[in-house]
């Protein structure tokens, strides 16, 4: 079977548990006979086994972050699906959701992805760990990762985790898996005859509550104990301070530094390190996170001396050893003096393996799918149309010439030709305009005209949609185009999941522009603080559109069509995205859209907006608060999909900084 695993970072790393797991799985897959490919941002130029590469780059300025990785990454299995030499099974690390854009091709229908199994395994996802590290959660960099972590749980087939305690923090039911104990290449019960050092192995970050340590061992040292403490991990970055943690304990710990009693040793990629640095070392562990903390597991396996601070990940792996104790600094000050004078048993008994888990979510088999909601609505369609489905477009036309044209050619040059097409003209009153109604007439007999006086868009549309009789309605700027695929995509994905009411895709620019807007599925909290969906050009259920989808007259001003999604999301439906750019907006210097960007007229209609659906932005106010806190104004902000700033470039200038700095060695001030 060729299989292929997507991770932010492959090396036989035991301080880094998202590497050591993609690592250990790969070569464990390697082993049942399979042929192995790694996708990462970061692969180990060691690989014995498996092929490790990074994806393909290429200029896509309108993506950042996690979704310019994941989208680079399904490209690349694209590629391979094109010439034959696609996956049979796809491994996602849940870390940083790079699952992403492959689980979104798939669930939309994309005839390259349909019959994959993707199947997810969370190592140390931002989910557990933001919190932990002091990161502003809603920054919308790491708030994006988090949304889309949470997507590729529930988009994959499944869920393979390592921990029962993970599991259950991550919300998932439990199951059955392969053991622990399988990834394990080597497990040594003997402990070290005696200790020489004592050892922290993971990111250097404030999750380690390192400071605390250091706080325990200070009057240690200060009376003589002799023996270092060796921190072995990638550095980070700490947003308090916008330095690294290590230069942050360096100030507030300067004489453990200068003494030499402390020794922070940054990670060399392709020198990492192995389980053999547990000989003759006391690990001391304090992550709170209920991640994978596979230097303790390995620890535990080896019988190697470990004093973890109390957490229910550490109970979990330790059971009831006397190695856990209480978060206390003299407390742990007491169990490091006894530790490392107390000589280890040889030979102690492993403890036994850990079952993963195994949570299944809604297969590819199941007999009546529901697209994967991050957070479901409550409108579920009685039918999806699959035998009787009816389609109608609906343009509003006012004083736009010839462009028409572009914009029916586009309708009737579509791989699905709809069954009615309505053009609603709002009383143009220019000549050339008032003469391409004459001529639609003459090019497109079927085209159904309806003239009214001029009351602008918001009722010219909401008329042609009140007389629209298809089963499902597809919206169309009178300016705008379709790509030949857009309306089956759409209408396929409306008959295929019930409770998808709407259906949009990403954005192609052109005439002013020739950019792409990449959106998302329409869904809070996200949806309420800024649009994800090409609104003016949505294919919806005809229920739901007379139901929630007519434009308000007080929306005149413009925003109407944003209005709508959130009257539909209120209202308990929910829009799914095609992650390819399939609807063509013309950009036009004198358009509304352009000549309303100024402050007071967003601010006024976003006010307008808020306070008509108060409800729904009550629910979600925590999380609205905290994106504008976070992110400033929405209208300032162009997509999720690329975000100001980027985790991921700041994380790799770090480690290339630091590896320069000392070649990955010691870096004590």
């Amino acid at each position: 079977m060729n299989i292929w695993i997507l991770s932010p970072r492959y090396a036989p790393d035991i301080t880094d548990d998202t590497a050591i797991l993609t690592w250990h799985f790969a070569h464990y897959q390697k082993q049942q006979g399979h042929h192995v490919r790694i996708l990462a941002i970061s692969c180990c130029s060691k690989s014995e086994s498996a092929i490790c590469d990074r994806p393909r780059l290429s200029l896509t300025p309108h993506l950042n972050s996690t979704a310019y990785w994941a989208w680079h990454m399904t490209q690349e299995i694209l590629h391979a699906q094109e010439t034959g030499a696609g996956p049979d099974k796809i491994y996602v690390l849940t870390d940083w959701g790079l699952g992403q854009m492959l689980l979104q091709e798939r669930w939309t229908l994309h005839p390259l992805f349909r019959n994959i199994p993707v199947i997810t395994l969370p190592a140390r996802p931002f989910l557990l760990t933001l919190k932990d590290n002091l990161i502003p959660r809603y920054r919308l960099d790491y708030w994006w990762a988090t949304e889309m972590e949470r997507f590729t749980i529930q988009a994959s087939d499944a869920v393979l985790s390592l921990s029962l305690v993970m599991t259950e923090a991550l919300g998932l039911s439990d199951a059955h898996g392969i053991s622990a104990s399988d990834l394990m290449s080597v497990v040594d019960t003997n402990g070290p005859a005696h200790i020489d050092r004592l050892l922290m192995l993971g990111p250097v970050e404030p999750a380690s509550r390192l400071e605390l340590w250091l706080t325990a061992l200070l009057p240690l040292w200060e009376q003589g104990f002799p023996y270092t403490l060796e921190v072995i991990g990638a550095p980070s970055l700490f947003s308090v301070t916008q330095s690294t943690y290590h230069d942050w304990l360096v100030k507030k710990f300067p004489r453990a530094f200068t003494q030499g009693w402390i020794k922070v040793i940054n990670n060399d990629p392709d020198n990492p390190v192995t389980e053999d640095i547990l000989s003759s070392s006391l690990l001391l562990h304090g992550t709170p996170s209920p991640v994978l903390s596979w230097p303790l597991l390995l620890a535990s396996y080896r019988s190697a001396p470990v004093l973890a601070l109390d957490s229910a990940r550490v109970r979990e792996i330790l059971g009831g050893d006397d190695a856990i104790i209480p978060p206390v600094p003299a407390l742990m000050r007491d169990m490091v003096q006894e530790k490392v004078t107390k000589i280890p048993a040889a030979g102690k008994e492993q403890p036994p393996a850990m079952p993963p888990v195994i949570t299944i979510t809604d297969c590819i088999d199941t007999a009546q799918k529901m697209f994967p909601f991050v957070r479901p609505g409550d409108k579920i369609a009685t039918t999806t149309h699959k035998e009787n489905r009816t389609l109608s477009v609906v343009m509003p036309y006012y004083n736009l010439g010839s462009l028409i044209f572009d914009a029916l050619d586009s309708v009737f040059q579509s791989r699905l030709i709809p069954d009615e097409v309505i053009v609603v003209d709002d009383g143009s009153d220019q000549a050339d305009s008032i003469d391409a109604l004459y001529e639609i007439a003459r090019r497109y007999p079927v085209v159904q005209v309806i003239r009214t006086p001029n009351r602008g868009i918001v009722h010219a549309r909401n008329l042609g949609a009140k007389k629209a009789a298809g089963t499902f309605v597809a919206l169309l700027d009178a300016d705008d185009k379709y790509h030949p695929d857009y309306l089956a995509r759409c209408c396929d994905i409306l008959e295929t999941y019930p409770n998808v009411a709407f259906v949009g895709s990403w954005v192609q620019y052109f005439d002013g522009n020739e950019g792409i807007w990449p959106g998302w599925n329409a869904e809070p909290p996200y949806l309420l603080y800024h649009n994800t969906i090409n609104s003016s050009g949505i294919v919806i259920r005809r229920r739901a559109l007379l139901d929630a989808g007519l434009s308000h007259q007080d929306m005149a001003y413009g925003l109407e069509d944003y209005e709508t999604i959130v009257h539909l999301i209120a209202k308990g439906y929910r829009g799914v995205v095609i992650p390819e750019p399939l609807f063509d907006y013309r950009v036009r210097s004198n358009s509304r859209s352009k000549s309303n960007r100024h402050d007071a007229r967003w601010i006024y209609l976003y006010d307008v907006i808020r306070e008509r659906h108060a409800r729904v932005f009550s629910q979600y106010a925590e999380e609205v608060m905290g994106l504008l806190n976070a992110n400033g104004p929405q209208y300032r902000v162009n997509s999720p999909l690329c975000p100001d700033q980027d985790f991921i470039k700041d994380w790799m200038a770090l480690l290339e900084s630091a590896n320069t700095k000392d070649h990955g060695r010691d870096f004590l001030p």
